[in-house]
């Protein structure tokens, strides 16, 4: 679950964000979501890379 820092969001959403303000914290619900039901793992390949599995029915969710 996440949490809001503040009124535009997480303090992590960087500045460069062009998702206007009031559209974050539903967006970020939506992400949430998707990782609570359809992340089914998680690799660390590399330091900087990380890849999730998920099964194929949640490819249409994810894409939207």
């Amino acid at each position: 679950m996440t949490t809001n820092d503040d009124v535009t969001g997480p303090s992590w959403v960087p500045e460069a964000c062009t998702l206007p303000t009031a559209q974050r914290p539903p967006r970020l619900a939506e992400f949430d979501d998707l990782f609570a039901t359809a992340l089914v793992g998680q690799q660390r390949p590399a330091p900087t890379r990380l890849r999730f599995s998920s099964p194929p029915a949640a490819e249409a969710t994810a894409r939207t």
